[in-house]
């Protein structure tokens, strides 16, 4: 007999892994067209001009996804230097942000969804499933979404997994794209790097940027979406 704990893993798996497959293969692309118009043709070289969701999963932080409910695509480096001429600076942070910009898209589109099929309950489900990290939040979801139809309650546990992953990357995405940009400006400065010294930014940007730039992103979400619905 299947419990309502393993049917909450089942669906927040499924939920999650069609999820991230769709936005590693949009924003993994999406950033290395960024990269090509501005300039800088490395990711394609690497790989990465690609819808192919294989090319931009990166196995433990898809693993960390599905286990620990917080992970990562693959790293797509950018190289600063190659990006020149008139209004460098702007397009080397057009390149560096671009994932960021795109998963701050794809939460509001995400969180303004949710909101106008479940009004409050998905506002609450949000809040509730970025304070923990466990599949209850769908159980919640589908308690508080008694006349929505099997098949739409379905898809708004992938459209929820979504916007949750979305939002989650937006502080991650933006914390190491600061960290690259400020430090690093290709691939071998990152590599010849002290890793040590790596860790130790990642991990102080982690405490004092993601969670405060994913709550931001959130709360901005949730009022944008009062304009859609009360």
């Amino acid at each position: 007999m299947i419990t309502v704990g393993t049917s909450e893993i089942i669906i927040g798996t499924i939920a999650t892994v069609l999820a991230y497959g769709f936005t590693a293969s949009i924003v993994g692309w999406f950033r290395a067209w960024v990269a090509l118009q501005m300039g800088d043709d490395t990711p394609e070289r690497d790989g990465y001009l690609t819808f192919n969701p294989f090319v931009h999963t990166d196995i433990i932080g898809f693993f960390c996804f599905i286990f620990l409910q917080f992970g990562w695509f693959k790293s797509i480096v950018i190289d600063k230097s190659a990006i020149r001429g008139k209004h460098a600076k702007l397009k080397q942070i057009l390149a560096y942000y671009s994932d960021t910009i795109t998963h701050i898209i794809f939460s509001f589109l995400g969180i303004i969804a949710l909101v106008v099929f479940f009004g409050e309950s998905a506002r609450c489900a949000l809040k509730y499933a970025l304070s923990l990290r466990d599949f209850s939040c769908y159980y919640y979801l589908a308690q508080n979404a008694p006349n929505v139809s099997s098949l739409v309650l379905s898809f708004s546990f992938i459209l929820f997994a979504f916007t949750r992953l979305n939002i989650l990357l937006s502080g991650l995405t933006f914390a190491f794209n600061t960290l690259r940009y400020a430090f690093f400006s290709n691939r071998e400065s990152i590599m010849s790097y002290n890793p040590l010294y790596y860790m130790l930014f990642s991990f102080l940007f982690f405490i004092f940027v993601v969670r405060p730039v994913g709550g931001l992103v959130l709360y901005s979400g949730l009022l944008l979406s009062k304009c859609f619905i009360g």
